[in-house]
């Protein structure tokens, strides 16, 4: 059986849970890389929120600051729960509340949590969305969107020390969540009309995105007959029966047990089974397909009784947590199959001994009052074999578990929820077609100097250069699932990638000449692409003789929720992407896209072309860098919808273009237009286009015009700057307001032939915007780091 481990929630930090927010702003945005967020450090939900951030969920206020003791409003949470379910249809009875303008942030949100369901008023005709949310409001939201019966028997709730102060429509709900493991409490408390804080809110809805499950009342939890699933499971007190329930991830028995007893009857382990507490654990006929550790520095044991066996049907190994012998203060006594060593049979891939693992809540919390506790799990324990080393000409054992026995290349079948470091050197094209399970994701990493796993057997020269992914032909990668990582972690603009992947074959994309491709009839969907190097067969003149057919990034799939950022995309003989059934939740950042398209006309070519037929797309495409793109016809550096047939035109909206640099450097390029739809008049139909602070250097013949085939709700061209253009702008079928067209006299850049655009002097005016879109390509807000930024 294939193991799939997830992180566990941290132990000392089982005492806080609710859900997040995202500031109030009039569109969906993503949230910019965070590596280290000084107001988190600390924090009891610290590292669950430096994810959120890192994952798009959890945004800053204008300051950038993200507040995570402050309260959470109901709108916000409705926004924050729409995003994370992809909720999206709209229901019309949003018109029968009065304290809901159209011309409120909270709208739409609240328009798509009346038709999913979750929310029904305080009021027949009141939805009091800018009240904060009360936890008890909020359980019963996340127990509505669960399944959970509101009628569910209560009896659990004898043992909250403060369920008199339920409502009596909230009994229901708060107590089938607590038998779901979403709730659990601070010293038998759940402060049901306390408000909530956006920590307790991620905490609380990352249990619902990773399937954690935290039992902290004592009880009997899992069905009478039959079996349940979870992801991961935390025994957070003593009294704890866990039955009739299969665990694909791991499951953690904390030290809060105390001199107490956990029971797991009848439960099969797919992780990790580690035992903290420090009274015995009972098993009765559990099964386990990894690791089982009791733990020799608090006491912790685990005793087979009535006959009952821990038995690794994977073949893995019963193993003490502290990474010593099974004598001391723990014991564990197997009755029956596996290998009792003191070893795990994988390999460390944390440089400090600590587990690693992906997929899991690694806070606790709950709704009450919050713990303490750092929430490491350092220490000498052998790591979980979730990581992986790949080198080529590596000799050793070549099974992947250190720099001395690494594999040689990615192998067929990737694990779920492990990460695998590769040295430089050079490798194969490769099918990532590894079956999703639940959200875990699959990271691949290039190993540098400063973060490349296990120190056995690494040396500093295998950080050096590139890892080149490349063959005969393309497609290089290519993608049929979902939930990947590729990060190449060096390299931005057009250098210092730490992987590339070529193409070397000009044949037509369908035939595999791409660097990258998503094929028809597949479904994609949390595919992130960082510090990637893409460079395509070629880029030649505008003859058809010499025009080339490559696509660097062939998507015919459907695709959501994708990311690229610091990718060099260049060398493409049609587009640089094509996208041809996105369905939502797109972003573009901090590329570098250079010589792509066709002059020939036997070649139609775009270079970014999202083919959307419908539906709220929140496509992101911002401070990028596009040189040189050659087409004929109605095209143009970017493309947005797709017409289809004339007399059915689409309906699609939310595209927001912002803070990038279209240049053209070369006289090949040109084509008709920098940013349009797709088609002429008569489809398709777009809203919400928001085309803000860009810079338009250079560009040749009409190549600087923004072209919609039909006006549309809110769309905008607001505070770019056209220079050295051939032509005033031409701005079809979309409002504007504040652009520099070709006005100057003077050149505003700081060294735009080196590529910076900053400007050399403050420019007048400027329409104020929300944010993101007041942001620089640092992060920061315009004009408040007082250095001149890329547009006013």
């Amino acid at each position: 059986m294939k193991r799939f481990v997830r992180k566990l929630l941290s132990p000392g930090l089982v005492l806080c849970i609710v859900f997040s927010i995202c500031t109030a702003v009039t569109v969906k945005v993503y949230a910019d890389e965070v590596n280290q967020i000084d107001e988190f450090e600390g924090h009891w939900a610290g590292e669950t929120l430096s994810e959120w951030v890192k994952l798009g969920l959890l945004k800053g206020d204008s300051n950038g600051n993200h507040n995570p003791d402050k309260e959470v409003s109901r709108a916000e949470f409705m926004a924050l729960v729409n995003r994370v379910m992809n909720y999206t249809a709209k229901s019309d009875s949003i018109k029968g509340f009065i304290d809901v303008s159209p011309k409120k942030w909270y709208y739409d949100e609240a328009a798509k949590a009346l038709n999913a369901g979750y929310i029904t008023g305080t009021a027949a005709n009141k939805l009091s969305p800018e009240d904060a949310i009360t936890r008890e409001q909020a359980i019963t939201i996340i127990s509505r969107i669960k399944g959970i019966n509101p009628n569910s028997d209560i009896g659990i709730l004898s043992k909250v020390s403060d369920s008199t102060k339920l409502s009596g429509w909230a009994k229901g709900p708060v107590a089938g969540a607590i038998q779901e493991g979403l709730v659990t409490g601070s010293n038998g408390r759940v402060s049901p009309r306390a408000n909530t804080t956006r920590s307790e809110a991620v905490v609380i809805l990352d249990r619902l995105r990773t399937d954690t499950k935290v039992y902290c009342f004592s009880g009997t939890y899992g069905p009478e007959s039959g079996t349940a699933t979870a992801g991961n499971v935390v025994i957070a007190s003593s009294g704890i029966m866990l039955r009739n329930m299969i665990v694909t991830g791991n499951l953690e028995i904390l030290e809060a047990v105390g001199d107490g007893e956990a029971t797991l009857d009848n439960v099969i382990v797919n992780g990790k089974l580690v035992a903290k507490g420090g009274s015995p654990v009972i098993i009765a006929a559990t099964d386990v397909d990894s690791e089982v550790r009791g733990d020799a520095d608090t006491g912790g044991s685990i005793i087979p009784s009535g006959g009952g066996s821990i038995i690794p049907s994977g073949g893995g190994s019963i193993i003490p947590s502290g990474g010593g012998s099974k004598s001391g203060g723990g014991s564990i006594i197997p009755s029956g199959g596996g290998s009792k060593s003191g070893e795990s049979s994988g390999s460390g891939g944390s440089k400090s001994g600590g587990s690693s693992g992906s997929g899991g809540s690694k806070d606790g919390g709950s709704i009450g009052d919050k713990g303490g506790g750092s929430g490491d799990d350092k220490g000498d324990k052998p790591s979980p074999r979730n990581t992986y080393y790949i080198r080529q000409g590596a000799g050793g054992t070549n099974n992947g578990i250190d720099w001395n026995n690494a594999l040689t290349e990615l192998p067929d079948v990737l694990e779920r929820g492990a990460t695998y470091y590769i040295a430089s050197g050079t490798y194969p094209s490769y099918k990532f077609d590894d079956p999703e399970q639940g959200n875990a994701y699959i990271e691949i990493k290039k190993a540098t100097v400063d973060d490349y796993g296990t120190d056995v057997g690494w040396k500093n020269g295998y950080a050096a250069g590139v890892a080149l992914f490349t063959d005969d032909k393309g497609p290089i990668f290519q993608f049929s699932t979902g939930y990947y990582i590729i990060d190449g972690q060096t390299g931005s603009e057009d250098s210092g990638h730490g992987i590339k992947l070529y193409n070397p074959m000009n044949i037509e994309p369908h035939k595999g000449g791409n660097c990258m491709q998503i094929p028809t009839g597949t479904q994609v969907r949390h595919l992130t692409l960082r510090h990637i190097e893409m460079e395509d067969a070629g880029w030649a003149g505008s003859a058809k003789d010499e025009a080339y057919k490559t696509r660097t990034v062939y998507a015919t799939g459907a695709t959501a929720h994708i990311t690229f950022q610091y990718c060099y995309i260049h060398e493409s003989g049609q587009e640089w992407m094509l996208f041809s059934n996105p369905k939502s939740d797109f972003l573009v950042e901090h590329c570098y896209f250079k010589n792509g398209g066709s002059g020939s006309s036997d070649y139609h070519s775009v270079g970014v072309w999202h083919r959307s037929s419908g539906g709220d797309m929140n496509i992101h495409i911002r401070y990028n860098t596009f040189e040189n793109f050659a087409a004929t016809g109605g095209t143009g550096y970017i493309s947005l919808g797709y017409r289809g047939d004339p007399d059915t035109p689409t309906y699609s909206s939310g595209y927001y273009i912002y803070g990038n640099v279209f240049k053209e450097t070369s006289s090949i390029a040109g084509p008709s237009r920098a940013i349009g739809s797709n088609g002429a008049n008569g489809g398709p139909f777009l809203s919400d286009v928001r085309i803000y602070n860009n810079v338009f250097y250079q560009m040749r013949n009409r190549s600087g015009n923004i072209t919609l085939a039909n006006e549309g709700d809110n769309n905008l061209v607001a505070n770019n700057i056209w220079y050295k253009c051939d032509r005033d702008p031409s701005l079809i079928n979309i409002e504007e307001n504040n652009n520099i067209k070709n006005d100057l006299t003077y050149d505003p850049f700081i060294d735009a032939a080196n590529g910076d655009f900053g400007l050399s002097r403050e420019l007048p005016g400027g329409m104020e915007l929300n944010e993101p879109f007041n942001k620089d390509r640092e992060g920061t807000i315009r004009g408040k780091d007082n250095v001149l930024d890329s547009a006013h």
